[in-house]
């Protein structure tokens, strides 16, 4: 607002990529650098509350627990397009960070 006062927005219930996710080569270090870590770095921390008590992930693995334990109408959701530069390695690294991860980013 007009008097620099802090306002935070809800988290997004969307996500929509598409294609050339890590251009211009789909390597790990691509995905990790251009796509993952972007996204790492802007969402909070994935969390939801228990009654007074809020329960944060502090990692992958606690990520995806946690993911399991929301219900499913409060998770965010993902569709991603692969790009013909996703296409270089057969889809393998498309795959790897996109199809089989449980969580994304934040």
């Amino acid at each position: 607002d007009s008097a620099g006062s802090h306002v935070e927005l809800p988290r997004g219930r969307l996500l929509i990529l598409g294609g050339d996710l890590a251009y211009p080569y789909p390597t790990p270090e691509a995905y990790e650098n251009r796509l993952m870590l972007p996204f790492e770095y802007a969402l909070a921390p994935n969390f939801h509350r228990e009654g007074e008590q809020e329960l944060f992930a502090t990692g992958v693995d606690k990520a995806a627990q946690l993911s399991d334990e929301l219900p499913t109408n409060k998770r965010p959701e993902m569709y991603a397009i692969p790009g013909n530069h996703d296409w270089f390695d057969g889809l393998d690294t498309f795959t790897r960070y996109i199809v089989r991860t449980r969580t994304f980013a934040g």
